[in-house]
């Protein structure tokens, strides 16, 4: 009679308990967390929680697969902010190269910010290890500034810009996939603030989703594929120089192999979540 007791109690505590509550660990995001101690740095047990409950939501959603690179922003320290916790397309843990950012120019409550004018982070590889077929975002936490700027980005010619761009002139976003002209996907950008993301599905079609909504099409056969040059974020790669810095503070980004607009909603709400968390998000 006990045991029958027992059991039943038990029975009614894990079924008042939150879905997520019963699944809990990630191994991804257990690597993550250990990478980041071995590199002299540390994830408090809160953000930890964040990026696991992230990285078991997108593999519910059916994006994990859509995913060969991603960079959190989080963790005690800039040094923490540079560590993957995908890195499928590097093969390991190591450290995103930045340039000209300091220990004050990050925070996880806000991100990374920086200068407009000097501040890059260097990924490593170009949109060509990604495949021909692939998107780019980040997640932007301020409206865009009184210059062009790029979010991220390469231009890998003769194989084309891929970015996601500020025009100041016009107040639009603008999103290019292996274009070799000024075709590309274009909106408003006009108080916009969060995650953007351009998603190249053939070479007939792209799309800029901002916050998981679409907001651009680009249906010209661009006939090219991805380039090698390395991907920037906060900055252009122009062929090896950093060009058209941003000063917008960028909590998240990652790159990829192509989204329908089912995974693009998914993307962002996975991504959504993960900055609410970390009350951060816009």
């Amino acid at each position: 009679m006990r045991t029958l007791l027992f059991l039943l109690s038990s029975f009614s505590l894990l079924g008042a308990l939150p879905q997520a509550s019963l699944n809990t660990y990630d191994y991804e995001a257990r690597l993550w967390r250990i990478s980041t101690r071995t590199n002299s740095s540390d994830v408090t047990a809160s953000s930890y929680r964040i990026a696991t409950v992230f990285m078991l939501n997108i593999k519910r959603w059916g994006v994990r697969q859509c995913l060969v690179y991603c960079l959190p922003y989080q963790g005690t320290n800039l040094t923490a902010c540079k560590m993957p916790l995908i890195h499928d397309v590097t093969g390991s843990h190591a450290a995103v190269v930045t340039s000209g950012f300091v220990a004050g120019d990050y925070s996880e409550a806000t991100g990374l910010t920086g200068d407009g004018s000097s501040k890059f982070i260097s990924l490593g590889f170009g949109m060509d290890t990604v495949g021909t077929f692939a998107h780019m975002s980040a997640y932007a936490r301020a409206t865009p500034t009184a210059a062009h700027h790029i979010l991220i980005g390469a231009n890998s010619s003769p194989n084309g810009n891929s970015y996601i761009y500020h025009n100041v002139v016009d107040d639009t976003v603008n999103g290019d996939m292996c274009s070799t002209a000024s075709v590309n996907c274009k909106a408003s950008d006009t108080g916009r603030i969060g995650l953007y993301m351009h998603s190249r599905t053939s070479t007939s079609n792209s799309v800029m989703y901002v916050n998981g909504v679409s907001v651009a099409t680009d249906t010209v056969n661009e006939g090219v594929n991805p380039g090698a040059v390395v991907i920037f974020i906060h900055a252009w790669d122009n062929v090896g120089s950093p060009l058209l810095y941003t000063s917008r503070p960028i909590s998240y980004a990652d790159v990829g192999k192509a989204m329908n607009a089912t995974q693009a909603l998914n993307h962002y709400r996975a991504v959504q979540r993960k900055e609410l968390s970390l009350n951060r998000a816009k």
